[in-house]
């Protein structure tokens, strides 16, 4: 199920008068599910922000390391002569 089917179903889950049921179970069991949903929801999206925030600072990271690279690729190289005392 992807995240825009779950809001749905979450939504619709929401929508539903399970106060006006009163203690019937099959009202009860949705005012849970969606209870449940809720709280899977968000802590789903949490891991995710957790994930995004990881990867761009490792994307910085990676980007700072290619550019490091690209500068000890294009320096100039010493001969042997160059480099004996």
């Amino acid at each position: 199920m992807n995240r825009q089917n779950l809001r749905s179903a979450i939504e619709t889950l929401n929508r539903r008068d399970v106060s006006a049921a009163g203690s019937d179970p099959g009202s009860v069991a949705l005012a849970e599910g969606a209870a449940t949903a809720r709280e899977l929801f968000g802590s789903c999206n949490q891991a995710l922000l957790g994930l995004a925030a990881e990867a761009d600072r490792l994307s910085d990271q990676v980007a700072g390391l290619q550019d490091d690279a690209m500068f000890v690729c294009r320096a100039p190289k010493q001969t042997n002569m160059e480099s004996a005392p």
